[in-house]
């Protein structure tokens, strides 16, 4: 018997591999601290611990040019698939720390959302994301044989590694979270959320 098997809209992520971020890493990081110690206060979104600045802070902060500059064209290279061009909703810094990590959320009120890696030691923690059919198509799901999961990423939850100076683009009501930061040092990543013209 022939068989054939599709997978049905698929929800599109995008892990872009961001050029020359060793010209930009040290300064960015710096950049980060020195805000981060001007503006110690947090906001309280998905962090567990850590620190999370202001979602507009990059529209006040003109040294900040250099680097959003750096990652507002990494996006539009990123999302060139699409006939739309995407405009900045809003971006904030997350930092964790030792144990710090995100809870589950999704980002409303945008169509894609990202983050962007400065600094991710080993073991600090990959975000996880949870199939938008975990509940609809359970047993769907739970029968498939292992191939045939990882062939086709149809599975509970699906895990990108965070790597500095690379960036994840994906559909913003994609319900995700990051894991516990186990190591020693600080993860730093930029997120933000992008809607169309």
């Amino acid at each position: 018997m022939n068989v054939e098997r599709y997978c049905l809209f698929p929800s599109i992520a995008t892990y872009a591999y961001c050029d020359n971020y060793s010209e930009i890493k040290d300064d960015l990081i710096n950049w980060i601290y020195s805000y981060q110690k001007k503006n110690p206060e947090t906001e309280n979104k998905s962090n567990q611990g850590g620190w999370q600045s202001s979602d507009l802070f990059y529209r006040n902060e003109k040294s900040f040019s250099r680097f959003y500059n750096y990652i507002e064209s990494s996006i539009h290279s990123a999302l060139s698939h699409h006939t739309v061009k995407f405009r900045m909703n809003n971006m904030w810094i997350n930092i964790n720390r030792k144990n710090d990590h995100n809870a589950a959320h999704q980002h409303p009120h945008s169509h894609v959302s990202g983050v962007f890696w400065v600094k991710t030691p080993e073991n600090c923690g990959n975000i996880v994301f949870e199939s938008p059919h975990y509940f609809d198509q359970y047993i769907n799901i739970f029968t498939l044989n292992s191939d045939f999961s990882n062939n086709t990423n149809c599975s509970f939850n699906y895990t990108f590694y965070a790597r500095e100076g690379n960036m994840l683009l994906f559909p913003s009501p994609l319900r995700h979270w990051v894991q516990e930061n186990t190591s020693d040092e600080d993860r730093i990543s930029i997120s933000f959320n992008l809607d169309n013209f």
